[in-house]
């Protein structure tokens, strides 16, 4: 949207400061070839130079400037190439190597015990009894990109109350968290009403249910990514989760779907802020 805007003002503008000196069609078709962009990102790929042919475009490059030309020319090109990128969309949903265990002091000698290779997470919501820790790779997204949509789908049965999600504050080892060493943080950022339904139900006995934690992968790809804690508030009845271990059941997943940053090659600003001098 930005390009097009662009590809609208900015001809006006130098048209509208050197009156008829050069065809308005002429000045148009430059500026759309200038902001062109290649075809590489349709695939997904990263791509982060926009190199351009400045003898292509030289009669554009060339063309006398008045300060408020060039003014508009640098404000709204930069809105033009490094605005609209496209959506990228990446899934997770590891298997045996994902990382996601969960604590409990439920039972006596359980605050010391780790669960990282149980097939499910157990959740209970009074005193906090349990919580669950997952962590998937997202360094795919590279730093400074928009998460437009986040969901993390999660199996559970026996549910009835409400689940929580935070981001975790600190790093974690699958394999030896337990209640009495795990990270802190255990004020809910989002929550989510959840039932078991009916008995004829499709989630009396189990489902897979997503949930929107879009806020939460922003922040992981703008600070830090140590994982999810799942809680819950359910009084006196817990849920189970399949975890990335379980045999039976469908596997912890993400689906993020982000818009990378786009940086414009140094060479090209540098022949944009040649005109202002």
């Amino acid at each position: 949207m930005r390009a097009i805007v662009a590809t609208l003002v900015v001809p006006a503008a130098i048209r509208a400061t050197h009156g008829a000196s050069r065809p308005f069609p002429a000045i148009l078709a430059d500026f759309m070839l200038w902001i062109d962009r290649p075809a590489g990102r349709r695939s997904g790929a990263a791509r982060t130079e926009f190199p351009i042919d400045h003898e292509r475009y030289a009669d554009m490059m060339r063309m006398p400037t008045t300060p408020l030309t060039c003014l508009i020319l640098l404000v709204v090109s930069m809105l033009a190439v490094a605005g609209d990128g496209d959506a990228i969309e990446i899934v997770r949903q590891p298997g045996s190597d994902g990382k996601d265990s969960y604590v409990t002091n439920a039972f006596s000698g359980w605050d010391a015990t780790n669960f990282g290779d149980n097939e499910y997470f157990q959740i209970m919501g009074i005193v906090a009894h349990c919580a669950a820790y997952v962590e998937f790779d997202i360094s795919a997204i590279p730093a400074g990109a928009t998460v437009n949509a986040a969901t993390v789908t999660l199996w559970a049965a026996y549910l009835d109350g409400t689940i929580q999600f935070s981001p975790v504050v600190s790093p974690w080892d699958e394999m030896t968290i337990t209640w009495n060493n795990r990270p802190g943080n255990w004020t809910p950022t989002l929550s989510y009403p959840i039932s078991r339904g009916a008995p004829d139900g499709p989630c009396y006995w189990g489902c897979a249910l997503s949930f929107d934690i879009t806020g939460i992968v922003q922040q992981w790809v703008d600070e830090f990514n140590n994982g999810l804690l799942i809680t819950a508030d359910t009084g006196y009845t817990s849920f189970m989760m399949a975890s990335s271990d379980n045999l039976t059941h469908p596997h912890p997943m993400l689906t993020v779907d982000y818009t990378e940053p786009l940086a414009v090659e140094g060479s090209t600003w540098g022949a944009i802020k040649s005109l202002c001098r």
